[in-house]
């Protein structure tokens, strides 16, 4: 090697570390990001309460179990299941039935968009930019 081609190998290598700088910089700030998301839900996880909620999976010991409507005697089960179609408080059917079609609808596209990589929950551009 010559004298000018060693110079324009160091030129190279310091070019590659600023640009590795620069990512490392960045992974630094979508790290702390991500720490800020996770320490989000964790907050959310400490706060939330589950008072009555059936059908959603709680805790016991070190296991995740459906929290399900517990009855004493098959009769009891018998006149739970023979309840009336309107929700609590006595709302008309139709309207009920609506307001679960609603939700199912935005249930299932929140999944859908959290699947696309658009997630309400942040920005969705945390994926690897680099062109491959």
């Amino acid at each position: 090697m010559n004298k000018e081609s060693i110079e324009l190998r160091i030129d190279e290598l310091n070019v590659q570390r600023k640009v590795l700088i620069r990512k490392a910089l960045d992974l630094k700030k979508r790290i702390e990001r991500v720490d800020g998301a996770i320490e989000e839900m964790w907050n959310w996880h400490k706060a939330w309460k589950e008072v009555g909620e059936y059908g959603h999976r709680a805790l016991e010991g070190d296991v995740r179990v459906m929290k399900v409507p517990r009855f004493r005697t098959q009769a009891e089960m018998q006149n739970a299941l023979e309840g009336k179609e309107a929700a609590i408080g006595g709302v008309d059917k139709k309207f009920t039935l609506q307001a679960r079609e609603s939700r199912a609808r935005f249930d299932a596209q929140l999944a859908v968009d959290v699947l696309d990589g658009k997630s309400p929950f942040g920005r969705g551009d945390d994926a690897d930019t680099d062109n491959r």
